[in-house]
Parts: C-alpha cells; structure tokens; sequence
C-alpha cells in the first residue's frame, strides 16, 4: 500500500511538473511525455499487430506530430478543431469554403458575363476593347477582377473574425499531410506552405471557371440554361469523385476536381480515392493548359465569326 501511494504521489508530482511548463511555454517535457506514452501505447497494440493496425498509424502519426511541436516550441491548439486564424482557414478550406465560393462564383459570374448587372457593375470600363477578341478577353479580365475580389473578400472575412475571437497563430503550426498520397504514410509541414500551394492551386481552378463560365454563357446565350450547366460543371461534377468509385481512379484528368484545392495539396483527396497522382503538381499543369486550351478554344470561336457581338 505504502508503495501504491509513493507511486501516485511520483506521478501527481510530475503531472504538476509539466502542467508548469506548459504554463511557462516550455513545452519539451510535456511533448517528450506524450510521446513515450504514445510509444508504451504502441507498444501494447503491437502484441496484436492487425487488430489494432489503425492504433498503431494514428500513433506514429502523433509521434511525428509532437517532435514537430517540440522541435519548433509550439502550444498544442489541437488537429482535430483549429481555432487559430490559420489552421481555421485551412480546415474550413477543405470541403465548405470551396462549395460555397464555387457557387456564389458561379452565378454572379453568369449575371455578369450575361450583362445583367452592367448597370450597376460597369467594371469591363477598365479594360478598353478593339476587337471582338478583345471584347472577350476584356469581358474574361473583369470576370476575373471578380472573382479574385469575391475569394480575397472571403479570406479576410476568416481571417479577420478568428483572429479577433482567438489568435492569428503561427505559419509553422503542423499541417498532416499523406506521403504520396498513402493514409498509412504522414508527415507534417507548416501550414504556411499549405496555404500557399492552396491558393496557387485555388487561383489557377477559379481561371479556368471563370474561363469556363463565360465560354458557357457565349454558348448558349440563355441564363437559365447557362446558369444550370455552369453549376453542373463547377459545383456537382467535383463531388462525383467522393460518390462514384470508377471515376477516383482518373480524377486527377478532371479540371473540376482542383476545386478542394487544399484537400489536393495535404494529400487528403487522393489517400480518399486511393489515387498517387492526384497532387498538386499534376493540378497546377492540369489547370494551367486547361486555361490556355479555353483562351485558344474562344480565339478560335471568334475568328470563325460564330458568336455575335454581346
């Protein structure tokens, strides 16, 4: 008995131990804590390796996690709900953001291109047009102001109200990421490095809609129909991959699938579909010639004299 109770005053005095470091923010005890708990933890599931596979991953994943953590002396905020400015915006980037901003997106960009709002938004004013051609590169150039307007708009909106409610948070903080892809296979980089290859990937995806969009509106010359198919294209066609299973083996060939740009760069997206390629590498020259094949698409739909004057 004399031994139980030296034993649990041993560790309710280690436990007050490292509950002071991390109020001082010296967090290399407490991380070096978790992990040889993790290990013993590990260690256990071992006995049974193939009934406790996902214990022993989500393991090795937090290991990975808290030597990040300590190596750089970041407070644990936690993976599972971010509250800091920038693991919030990544998080919410990942499924909600880009829905929401594709459909919004789409349809002013419908009403605009379909020159409703040309009274109140006059914004094609600022780029003067000589030709046809022209006509509708100005007309793609203000689409675009739009666009990146609407997307900067949404970021500070994010930004703005999570960093006042919490804290704006580090650029480094960990961000899990699959190596090629493989759910079983994690590592962590800074979230600052997510966020710009998200909105690289992110801006090249809302070129080629907007691109898209209008070729769509020129096409068809009725809102109604132009609004349904441009929504089709940009809004259900990215999710078919998550619901249809032989479309996960080539959805990296789909334009449409960049919308969850973010999904893409940590690897999420294609661990889901079990697929290599979808990276974003393969994203960024996806988008890339998709956007010229369009520019070319419409130059050559203005050469043959097919779409009127708007």
């Amino acid at each position: 008995m004399t031994a139980e109770l030296r034993e649990s005053q041993k560790q309710e005095k280690e436990v007050r131990s490292l509950l002071r470091d991390l109020k001082d923010q010296n967090y290399t005890k407490p991380y070096q804590y978790e992990i040889k708990s993790l290990k013993n933890d590990m260690q256990e599931a071992k006995q049974d390796e193939k009934a406790n596979a996902d214990i022993i991953i989500s393991g090795k994943a937090k290991i990975i996690y808290y030597r990040y953590l300590m190596q750089h002396n970041l407070a644990d905020q936690g993976e599972d709900s971010p509250v800091q400015s920038w693991t919030f915006l990544i998080d919410f980037s990942q499924y909600i953001l880009p829905i929401i901003l594709s459909f919004t997106l789409t349809f002013i960009l419908v009403e605009n291109f379909s020159r409703r709002f040309k009274e109140r938004i006059d914004i094609e004013g600022m780029f003067p047009a000589v030709s046809r051609f022209g006509a509708n590169i100005s007309q793609l150039l203000a689409g675009l102001v739009l666009t990146f307007a609407l997307l900067a708009g949404f970021y500070l909106v994010i930004i703005l109200i999570t960093g006042v409610t919490g804290s704006f948070g580090s650029f480094d903080y960990p961000i899990r990421t699959y190596v090629n892809n493989h759910a079983s296979r994690s590592q962590y980089v800074a979230a600052g490095t997510v966020l710009a290859k998200s909105l690289i990937l992110q801006l090249l995806f809302l070129i080629s809609l907007t691109q898209g969009v209008q070729l769509i509106v020129r096409l068809l010359k009725n809102n109604f129909a132009a609004l349904f198919t441009s929504l089709l294209i940009t809004v259900a066609l990215p999710i078919l991959p998550f619901l249809i299973v032989p479309m996960a083996s080539w959805a990296q060939w789909l334009p449409t699938t960049y919308l969850f740009s973010t999904l893409t760069v940590t690897g999420n997206f294609g661990s889901q579909l079990n697929n290599a390629q979808l990276t974003f590498n393969h994203g960024v020259l996806m988008l890339s010639v998709v956007a010229l094949v369009l520019l070319v698409f419409a130059f050559v739909l203005d050469k043959m004299g097919n779409i009127g004057r708007e």
